[in-house]
C-alpha cells in the first residue's frame, strides 16, 4: 500500500480478521474427524471463541459510548469512553488512522 499524500487506508484489520478466520476454518476442515479432540478444541478456541469475545468487547464499548451523556459526536464519545476505561492506546491508534486518512490538502 502506498503511503504519502493522497494515500488512503482501507479496512485492513477487518480483511486480516476475515482471512484469519477463513484460514482457521480450513485447518479445522483439514483436521477432519480423525483429529484428536484437544487439537480440535484448540482450533475452535482460536477461531471462534476469541473472535467472539473481542466482538463482545467492541459491542460493550460501542453501547457504552452511545449511552454516555453529552452532545459530542459519536466518535468523540467513543474515544472518551475508551480512554476512561483504560483503552487509551486503542483510541490513539484509531485517531491516528482517522486523521491520516482525512488530512487537509498540502499547499
Amino acid at each position: 500500500m502506498a503511503d504519502g499524500p493522497g494515500a488512503t487506508r482501507g479496512p485492513e484489520p477487518l480483511h486480516d480478521a476475515v482471512t484469519s478466520i477463513r484460514d482457521c476454518q480450513a485447518q479445522i476442515d483439514q483436521a477432519g474427524p480423525s483429529a484428536p479432540a484437544s487439537a480440535f478444541s484448540a482450533l475452535a478456541l482460536s477461531c471462534y471463541i476469541i473472535p467472539a469475545l473481542l466482538a463482545a468487547l467492541v459491542a460493550v464499548s460501542l453501547v457504552g459510548a452511545a449511552l454516555s451523556p453529552g452532545n459530542q459526536s459519536f466518535e468523540a464519545k467513543w474515544a472518551d469512553w475508551l480512554r476512561a476505561h483504560h483503552a487509551g492506546l486503542v483510541a490513539q491508534r484509531f485517531e491516528e488512522i482517522y486523521y491520516s486518512a482525512r488530512q487537509p490538502p498540502r499547499t
